[in-house]
């Protein structure tokens, strides 16, 4: 039967409490989602949290497990989510395994003292300060793990590598234990993304900011420490769990914990989310009692304290004792994979890493240096945001507590150490960019370059990290990681070698195989067959540019196929979109840009690449969405927005590793300069690429220089 698969906290078996017909949906783009996904069983009485078991809830209607307490068990509103109540447990502090009850004063740590000792958590100290088990003096250097050791995608982890994936998961359980009170703990450390805006080891920041480098050209350069710091103490934790065995079995995992990195999703090849991180509990072998089942860490981060949630957080957040996603998450990446996978192969052919980093608009660019991977990087959170119910990883203030937040950084910077190693005299910030900065020490409109502090990252001598020291490739090995696409072996081989090996392992992952004609089954693929040379493929992009403070919070605008303005949005229509990832309001002008692919599109939809047929019929098909929180907004209040489609003639090349070379890009304004939210003519400055204008004859985008040497596909 179809059963409620709304987020856990509020899901119920009964049928009086599932949420009204009214606001069922098999559309995951819309409230009130419902799938088909079979009914999961109750957790057993021993997994309940504590307080919380069947036997002893406080919650009394109805009587039976909310997995995460503090709802009255009232009729659902619209949406499917409960409202919790002044009596309810998530209006109190009911922590006890975990800290005393009641609302302690939570007073900012100093920053760069130490206040305690670590160990067991007993509340604050005395004078109500965060303790920290970072050292004699609150300070923990940004080094790795021993040794270099491969980060791998979490699938390939868990089937290939099982002892290392067995104290991964100790580790990352152990981590989430540590008191939150800890500087190191899980709870401070994804805290340093966002809140509790709290300053973090660092003798300069007790200003209540956030660190992430989002909207900002050293956003990817930022968060690589970031996943660094994260790693470290996952290493020490495995070390930790490892010596807790005994005879040959230490042996074993004392080596396998050594080898512990993160693992990372690769939203590129991977359609939805990746199943591990769905299941609500896992196997495991453990130091004391063998082979046993324990909750899956990956599925959630269970908050511990109820004081520092109602001082930190606010809204929904701070009654939620445990993270949560939309369960319509992976059904809406699904919907984009294409797209996606093809933006993702795209970026390796932007001219310089400051575009290639940021999602804020830079006015120079071509049509795909539009993209960047900020851009798929907040479409990924967006599709966490799909309804009014809460999910922390489409917040950014708090996505860095969910633990897919890993995996999916992980695969963020993999790509920047993919596209450093392709373009080494590119790879450093070759540009600066006056933003408003997330960074903290940063507000309001400052120069950013290759030298802006990584706050609060530091080196072993205390010095701040910048730009400069992950500005290559090769900085991963000093991190003691690499990548299947750059093994460690590389580290010490010339750069070319290493840019080869990764442009043909890129080539082999992200780019099609062989030339066809669109509208064969095989039409998505057009990389030449190793006789032909090279050949040449129309490409389409349409590319997206608007004030991301218009709106508040995180949203979306999607671009779909449809006959008429009714057809609705869901996976089968969508094509892709572009993602304002935030929380709450926006900062006032900050204009960013994006692209979706649409070639694939017309080759799905039988269109043949030659404007005179893409023209037409995107004018009579193309449309696209404001999308908040599950619900439409008009396109009105994003009167910024400027969809525009482009063309370019590109060649793709047989040879192994070799990158597509894109010809002019030609701009088609009568696709879409009747439509509200369209570009038009004047606003042809926005884009780098010849104007076509709307009664211009359809021509075909000019070829790259140097011929064609091969077959053409228009």
């Amino acid at each position: 039967m179809l059963t409620f698969t709304g987020p856990d906290y509020s899901q119920c078996v009964k049928d009086g409490y599932k949420p009204r017909p009214a606001y069922a949906s098999a559309n995951p783009y819309e409230p009130g989602y419902i799938s088909d996904t079979p009914e999961a069983p109750q957790p057993t009485f021993d997994a309940y949290p504590p307080k919380y078991g069947a036997e002893t809830s406080p919650v009394t209607k109805p009587d039976y497990y909310y997995s995460t307490p503090g709802y009255d068990g009232g009729d659902y509103g619209k949406g499917g989510r409960p409202t919790p109540t002044g009596d309810s447990p998530a209006a109190k502090t009911t922590d006890e395994a975990t800290g005393p009850a009641g609302n302690a004063t939570v007073v900012l740590r100093p920053s760069g003292t130490s206040t305690g000792t670590g160990g067991s958590d007993s509340s604050l100290n005395a004078v109500g300060n965060f303790s920290t088990s970072a050292g004699a003096d609150g300070f923990t250097p940004i080094v790795g793990g021993p040794e270099i050791h491969p980060r791998l995608p979490i699938d390939t982890l868990r089937i290939q590598h099982p002892d290392v994936w067995n104290m991964f998961l100790l580790a990352f359980a152990s981590l989430q234990a540590e008191p939150e009170a800890q500087d190191t703990s899980y709870y401070q450390v994804a805290g340093i993304h966002g809140q509790p805006l709290i300053g973090w080891q660092h003798p300069e920041h007790t200003a209540q900011l956030p660190y992430c480098a989002h909207r900002s050209i050293i956003f990817a350069t930022w968060h690589r420490p970031y996943l660094v710091l994260l790693e470290q103490l996952l290493v020490k934790h495995a070390q930790k769990e490892a010596a807790k065995f005994t005879g040959a079995s230490r042996t074993k995992y004392q080596a396998a914990a050594k080898r512990v990195r993160l693992p990372y999703w690769d939203w590129a090849a991977v359609p939805g989310l990746p199943a591990v991180v769905s299941e609500r509990n896992i196997d495991v072998v453990k130091p004391v009692g063998g082979a046993v089942t324990i909750r899956n860490p990956l599925y959630s981060y269970r908050f511990q304290r109820a004081d520092y949630r109602a001082r930190y957080f606010s809204g929904d957040y701070e009654g939620l004792a445990e993270t949560v996603r939309w369960p319509g998450t992976s059904a809406a990446l699904e919907g984009t994979f294409t797209s996606r996978s093809e933006k993702a192969y795209q970026l390796f052919n932007i001219r310089s890493f400051g575009q290639f980093s940021t999602v804020r608009f830079q006015i120079d660019g071509t049509p795909i240096s539009q993209n960047s991977v900020e851009s798929i990087h907040d479409d990924i959170h967006g599709a966490f945001a799909g309804s009014d119910d809460p999910a922390h990883m489409g917040s950014i203030g708090v996505s860095a507590f969910d633990p897919v937040f890993w995996m999916h950084h992980c695969n963020v910077d993999r790509f920047m150490a993919l596209y450093q190693a392709q373009r080494p005299d590119s790879a450093a910030i070759d540009g600066s960019l006056d933003a408003d900065s997330y960074t903290i020490g940063f507000p309001g409109g400052v120069t950013e370059d290759i030298n802006t502090p990584l706050f609060p990252f530091r080196d072993t001598n205390k010095r701040d990290l910048t730009s400069r020291d992950v500005a290559s490739a090769k900085s991963i090995y000093s991190f003691g990681y690499s990548y299947p696409e750059m093994p460690a072996e590389y580290a010490k081989r010339p750069d070319a070698d290493l840019a080869d090996y990764t442009k043909k392992a890129v080539d082999a992952l992200y780019a099609p195989n062989s030339n066809t004609t669109a509208g064969s089954d095989e039409g998505r693929s057009f990389k030449p067959a190793p006789e032909s040379g090279a050949s040449l493929r129309t490409e389409w992009l349409a590319t997206l540019v608007f004030d991301e403070s218009q709106l508040d919070n995180t949203f979306s605008v999607y671009l779909y196929l449809g006959a008429s303005s009714t057809t609705p949005l869901n996976p089968k229509t969508v094509i892709g979109g572009c993602t304002s990832f935030s929380t709450g309001a926006q900062r006032a002008n900050t204009t960013i840009s994006g692209t979706v692919p649409l070639t694939a599109a017309l080759i799905e939809a039988k269109v043949s690449l030659d404007p005179k047929a893409v023209v037409p019929y995107l004018q009579a098909n193309l449309r696209w969405k404001v999308m908040r929180a599950g619900k439409e907004v008009a396109v009105s209040e994003l009167s910024s927005l400027d969809v525009g489609v482009s063309a370019a003639s590109v060649k793709y090349f047989s040879e192994e590793g070799r990158l597509p070379e894109y010809g002019r890009w030609n701009t088609y304004y009568a696709v879409t300069e009747r439509k509200s939210g369209g570009m038009k003519v004047k606003d042809g400055a926005l884009l780098e690429s010849k104007d076509v204008a709307a009664n211009a004859t359809l021509v075909a985008p000019a070829p790259p220089p140097g011929g064609n040497n091969g077959t053409v596909t228009v």
